[in-house]
């Protein structure tokens, strides 16, 4: 993973509550790990939701930090069905057990002369063995609207985990934009930007001993053969709970990091905290462009 540095992570004991039909389960891990010089921490929240099926079995959700999948389960007690859950999406190296290429459909949500949706929803499905289906849903949203000056259109690519987003030249406007760039869209990542970014503060504010700071982070890049400027945001936000132990400091664009920093206030936190949470950014987008390469 390039320069970043995982060390073993520390779970607190799942949570489970219970009730009539439903159940939901939580764990907290924390990762600690080192990009470069930089000591830093990662959050992986994990969570399952389950409910009885009126056809036998209970049908459940469980997500972390980089998963969400669907299960049916034959089993029938809630508490062990979500434990059992949460088990299953957390496990194993391999994110996905998934080998059959999606079905995915594209709906064109709405197109005006000035603005344009295209929803991509897409179902993967794999038999797990006994008797245990995993599906998992996935899609991304294209959305163009008509910008001003040499900016005709502006566009946004997102999905569950990110957001990315461009101007379009003045002479590529026109409705059918969106479906154009729906594909180039499909593989369009907050990594794309951070990995070589340049980023700038838009806004910064402090209230109760908490900052918040919003950077802008750009790339000159070509997307469906046209020239544009791709943005992501990179957000920070610190608070000091122990002066001894200075300010902490969440990082959040393509994941979530944390830092501390040494400063006199909120504000100067949130300063000090914007280079090395940069830092973090690109080389956490390096390593993770270099290891999709791979």
């Amino acid at each position: 993973m390039g320069d970043i540095v995982y060390g073993e992570p520390v779970c607190a004991e799942p949570l489970t509550q219970v009730f009539d039909s439903v159940c939901q389960t939580d764990r907290r891990c924390e990762i600690p790990l080192m990009v470069g010089a930089i000591d830093a921490f990662a959050y992986d929240d994990q969570q399952s939701f389950c409910t009885i099926s009126s056809a036998g079995g209970m049908n459940c959700t469980a997500s972390t930090a980089t998963r969400y999948t669907s299960y049916h389960l034959a089993e029938n007690d809630l508490q062990a069905g979500c434990e059992q859950a949460l088990a299953v999406c957390a496990s194993g190296d391999d994110p996905s057990p998934f080998t059959e290429s999606p079905s995915c459909a594209s709906s064109d949500q709405g197109r005006t002369e000035d603005s344009c949706v295209v929803d991509t929803s897409c179902i993967y499905s794999a038999d797990l063995g006994g008797g245990v289906t995993q599906t998992a849903a996935a899609g991304y949203i294209i959305n163009c609207g008509a910008g001003t000056g040499d900016s005709a259109w502006g566009c946004r690519c997102w999905d569950n985990w990110s957001d990315v987003y461009f101007d379009i030249p003045s002479n590529a406007s026109g409705s059918e934009i969106c479906t154009n760039l729906a594909e180039p869209c499909k593989s369009l990542h907050p990594e794309t930007v951070l990995r070589d970014a340049t980023c700038s503060r838009v806004h910064r504010t402090a209230s109760r001993g908490v900052c918040y700071s919003e950077l802008d982070c750009q790339q000159p890049s070509s997307l469906g053969g046209l020239d544009v400027v791709l943005h992501t945001s990179l957000n920070i936000s610190c608070k000091q709970e122990d002066p001894a132990l200075g300010w902490q400091c969440g990082c959040s664009a393509a994941d979530h990091q944390v830092i501390t920093v040494d400063a006199e206030d909120a504000l100067g936190a949130c300063d000090a905290a914007a280079a090395p949470c940069q830092e973090l950014a690109k080389r956490g987008a390096t390593a993770a462009t270099s290891a999709t390469a791979e």
